[in-house]
């Protein structure tokens, strides 16, 4: 049994920025899916433009760009306070207990 005692916490929040910032390309492309359809089945029943098709690429396309970049910067955040926090913890628990088991090499 190995004992996970301490996190490196840098490490662990650039590893979950990375993992929420990869969510954020697959939320901003079904934005970029469903915002498309969405303002070209509207017709335009809020925003008066010629090419609602247009518009709701456009901003599909801007959730591709942005939501990656949102989510890296609060996967960042809360990695880093997750991280903290369970060093913290882990004083006072010892730490979360891990079993691997041994793979035969060929």
């Amino acid at each position: 049994m190995i004992v996970l005692k301490r996190i490196g916490v840098l490490s662990f929040a650039l590893t979950w920025a990375i993992v929420l910032a990869l969510f954020g390309v697959i939320i901003g492309i079904i934005s970029f899916i469903f915002g498309t359809s969405a303002f070209s089945a509207m017709g335009g029943m809020w925003m008066h433009t010629g090419n609602n098709m247009m518009t709701g690429s456009v901003l599909g396309a801007f959730m591709i760009v942005i939501m990656p970049i949102l989510l890296f910067i609060e996967g960042f955040i809360i990695g880093a306070i997750t991280g903290w926090l369970y060093n913290l913890v882990a004083k006072w628990t010892g730490g979360i207990k891990l079993e691997f088991a041994e793979i035969a090499k060929k």
